[in-house]
């Protein structure tokens, strides 16, 4: 059997070290754009020199670096990269990630501009620091990338000046009063915040650079840093035959409309358990779930994959958020605990946990996210979650075929 992977981040290193598990003889290849694994997540921690990026490629597979995807023809089970060369599968995995989402305006393709997905961003910026004069960042984006690489750039003594086009800071996963809290903190500890300001243009000047926002308001800087999301990569697969909305839809298996060809990670559009949809839960942990459970079902097994949950840990400024489910709205029932820097909000459909937000609270999110998966009865719990206590001997009853 030769099982083909296209994409070699957690997603795509995960299937292949279970596939390999399952079966030693098979033959096992990784396409990859870039010539060595590594962690995406991890950018803005290698920006600060906190943190190693690189991942290990499984023993017993093959791992075909610099190789980009361009066409895939499902019938005749091959792909054609870039350079033009042809590999054949009998099972194929899409794990081809998400690229950066860039809005387009007049200097978004300065050299001082940079968006952070892929090694090269994370260069570009440290080359582009190193002649820095004001020690400013500007960055466009108030989300979980834009605040991580703010924290970074204020650790290496930069102020990090964010331009929101919103009126929130983590706009996609917290509510107004957690969003506040972290605003708040962040003024404190240094950082430049302006809301309702979207990027018209960018000049640069020498060593710095001048943005222009639709408001008529004017910012400087050293560097620019595009923080607005990811959009999956789709673009390969657009002759195919695969059924594409957001992502690459996929079934209960995991698998697309094409029989043999499943997706995972980033550019998957798989089953959420909270919004009983299909949606794309750009995440690590649900990468490394679906890399996993796609391999059982490339392999020897039939098992029906239960779904996702959107969830998010993230340490910023000395904050340390958990968001989890439907966690921005106040439409269902909703508890909400907060004290200075300390914010908790469980939200509760028909009785049971969907959504959870905790700011600066030290809890356990694995009885969180169980609590939701497991659609579990809360009545009795609403203090202990909001103290973020809850703990699995909480759910024991929920325990049974866990």
């Amino acid at each position: 059997m030769k099982y083909l992977i296209i994409g070699g981040s957690i997603a795509g290193l995960s299937c292949a070290r279970k596939i390999r598990k399952f079966e030693k003889d098979s033959d096992v290849v990784i396409l990859s754009e870039e010539e060595r694994p590594y962690a995406k997540m991890s950018l803005p921690y290698l920006l600060a020199g906190e943190r190693e990026i690189w991942l290990e490629v499984p023993a017993g597979v093959e791992f075909c670096g610099q190789k980009s995807v361009v066409k895939l023809f499902p019938d005749k089970k091959k792909v054609i990269t870039e350079q033009g060369e042809e590999f054949v599968f009998d099972k194929l995995l899409v794990a081809s990630g998400a690229g950066a989402a860039v809005s387009e305006f007049k200097g978004s393709a300065s050299p001082a501009v940079f968006t952070v997905r892929n090694l090269s961003d994370i260069q570009g910026i440290q080359n582009r620091l190193k002649k820095a004069r004001k020690k400013k960042v500007i960055i466009s984006g108030a989300g979980l990338v834009s605040m991580e690489m703010g924290d970074a750039v204020q650790k290496l003594g930069f102020t990090p000046l964010f331009l929101i086009s919103s009126q929130k800071v983590f706009s996609m996963i917290l509510d107004d009063a957690g969003s506040e809290v972290v605003t708040k903190d962040l003024k404190e500890k240094g950082a430049e915040i302006h809301f309702g300001e979207s990027i018209k243009v960018i000049e640069t000047r020498g060593e710095e650079v001048v943005v222009e926002t639709q408001s008529g308001n004017e910012f400087t800087g050293e560097v620019v840093i595009i923080g607005k999301g990811a959009i999956p990569n789709t673009a390969f697969l657009t002759s195919s035959g695969i059924e594409i909305d957001r992502g690459v839809i996929v079934n209960d298996f995991l698998e697309t409309n094409k029989k043999g060809i499943f997706a995972a990670g980033d550019v998957c559009q798989g089953y959420d358990m909270v919004y009983g949809e299909k949606r794309v839960n750009a995440l690590w942990p649900v990468a490394i779930e679906q890399g996993e459970h796609t391999a059982m079902n490339m392999t020897h097994f039939r098992i029906p994959y239960k779904g996702s949950v959107a969830r998010n840990i993230v340490t910023a400024f000395g904050n340390t958020l958990f968001t989890a489910g439907l966690s921005r709205g106040n439409e269902l029932e909703t508890y909400q605990r907060r004290e200075k820097r300390n914010y908790s909000k469980i939200v509760v459909r028909d009785g049971k946990l969907v959504g959870a937000i905790f700011i600066n609270v030290d809890i356990d999110p694995g009885a969180y996210l169980f609590a939701i998966e497991r659609k579990a009865e809360v009545a009795g719990f609403k203090d202990v979650m909001l103290s973020g206590s809850l703990s699995y001997t909480h759910l024991f009853p929920f325990l049974r075929g866990a």
